[in-house]
This record gives C-alpha cells, sequence and structure tokens, in this order.
C-alpha cells in the first residue's frame, strides 16, 4: 500500500503513563506477548521527559520509514494537551507540578 497522505488524528503521544516492557495479546486478535523496546518506566512531568516521549516515537525504525513516504497531517485533540489528567493527578499527587506547568511542556515540547 502506498497512501498519498495520512491523517494522525488524536493523541501522537501518551506522556501520563510508564510503557511496560512487555503486555499481553488478547488470544481474540492473535493471542501472544507485545515487547517494547526500549519500555520508558516513568510518566512524563518536565519538559526534557516530555520530548523524551516525542523522541521515543519518532526512533521507532518503522515510523521514521513511514514517515520519509507518506506526507502527514496532525489533528490534535484537546486530550493531546494533557489538561484533565493533569489536572486530576496534580489533585491526587500534590508532589507534581502544577496542571498549567503540565500544559505549558506539552505545548513547547518542540521548542
Amino acid at each position: 500500500m502506498k497512501p498519498d497522505f495520512a491523517i494522525f488524528q488524536g493523541d501522537m503521544i501518551y506522556a501520563d503513563n510508564a510503557i511496560p516492557a512487555s503486555k499481553a495479546i488478547p488470544d481474540a486478535v492473535g493471542g501472544g506477548t507485545w515487547y517494547n523496546e526500549p519500555s520508558l518506566d516513568f510518566a512524563a512531568v518536565t519538559l526534557d521527559e516530555f520530548r523524551a516521549n516525542w523522541k521515543y516515537n519518532y526512533n521507532d525504525e518503522k515510523m521514521q520509514s513511514f514517515l520519509e513516504e507518506v506526507p502527514v497531517y496532525n489533528q490534535w485533540v484537546s486530550t493531546s494537551n494533557h489538561i484533565y489528567p493533569a489536572i486530576k493527578q496534580s489533585r491526587i499527587m500534590p508532589k507534581q507540578p502544577a496542571p498549567t506547568t503540565l500544559v505549558y511542556n506539552a505545548l513547547t515540547v518542540f521548542a
């Protein structure tokens, strides 16, 4: 398949959760184990951690190959800024930065 373009709609990264080393694939879709190499054992809070999550996705060989061949249009949704989870997390874990700090970090990830 050689698409003329691709539309990425929604979240491009999931920075508010760790990426486990492995995860079981349900039997209904083939079964087995999915391995994340490398895994990330943290949720992004600092600007450097947000950037690390973006680099994680774009360092994937298959993603790089796809992006070399196919023009991409991105449409972000409001959850891409992690506003709601940031507010919820700051109430549960007060040691985390303020929601505005997390939103700022998400918006300036490419700066």
